[in-house]
């Protein structure tokens, strides 16, 4: 049994006991021990009932596990409505073309260190411009250094755009 359980089996045990006593002391009203029993019925009872609430509120909380669901959707000549278990609404996640790196071989010198940048904050060009420079390395370019510069700009820049005079390779918002 896990120590939470434990302690919140022995809080509710103090509670449930406390309980009894009280009713114990209300049926022995003429007895020596009456005060004892209501009294310390109290205060098992107190105490016991303080410790399940401090379980319940700092207690450990059961993980919840995520549902997993899976439709099959078939749809035929649908003109309207949605027929798909999740519909992913944004901009689509970047990823190295053929025809990117193609253009990247041709125009991006090798005899300079290229600094790969990506905006600040921006997960997915930070994610991309990870993904070129990786592209880059394993093509033999010299690299100015193994991380992303993260810049902020004035403007907001789309797309990859390469700064000749700098050799600055920026990766901006997602245009897609």
């Amino acid at each position: 049994m896990a120590k939470t359980d434990t302690l919140r089996t022995i809080s509710a045990v103090l509670a449930a006991g406390g309980i009894a006593s009280m009713i114990g002391a209300t049926q022995a009203t003429d007895s020596s021990y009456f005060e004892m029993l209501l009294y310390g019925g109290g205060i098992a009872f107190a105490v016991g009932g303080v410790g399940l609430i401090a379980m319940l509120i700092f207690g450990e909380k059961p993980e919840q596990q995520p549902v997993a669901i899976d439709h099959s959707v078939t749809s035929h000549n649908q003109s309207g409505g949605i027929t798909a278990q999740n519909v992913n609404v944004g901009k689509i996640q970047r990823r190295m073309s053929p025809r990117i790196a193609n253009e990247m071989l041709q125009s991006l010198p090798k005899d300079r260190a290229i600094r790969v940048e990506a905006l600040l904050g921006d997960a997915e060009a930070i994610r991309y411009a990870t993904e070129i420079r990786d592209f880059l390395k394993a093509n033999g370019y010299i690299l100015a250094s193994d991380h992303i510069a993260q810049v902020v700009r004035r403007d907001s820049p789309e797309g990859i755009q390469f700064f000749a005079a700098d050799c600055k390779l920026l990766v901006g918002a997602n245009d897609l």
